[in-house]
């Protein structure tokens, strides 16, 4: 058995605008990626969110849609997306 790893440029260690951010999580809401990388795969995004329902909905029905959030104690309007042919959601937010 052989691996092959590589570090995804496109979500490590990314250049994002001032106030914008983005994390791509699983079905659990578990963070894969996150805009600020100290926060890969150590922080649940559905917790720090409040459990939001409508971010729960959109996540269980895999629907893009667009809310507001409150995250790191501010308020985001942000975006979610099912990635494509992925079990994983990209949520971008400003």
């Amino acid at each position: 058995m052989a691996a092959l790893t590589s570090p995804l440029s496109s979500v490590m260690n990314t250049v994002v605008p001032d106030g914008y951010g983005f994390v791509i999580i699983d079905e659990a809401g578990k963070v894969q990626f996150h805009s600020n990388s100290r926060k890969n795969l150590m922080e649940n995004f559905l917790d720090e969110t409040g459990n939001n329902a409508k971010l729960k909905a959109a996540i269980t029905n895999h629907q893009e849609l667009p809310l507001r959030i409150q995250y790191n104690d501010n308020q985001y309007r942000a975006q979610i997306k099912p990635c494509a042919g992925l079990a994983f959601f990209h949520h971008r937010f400003s």
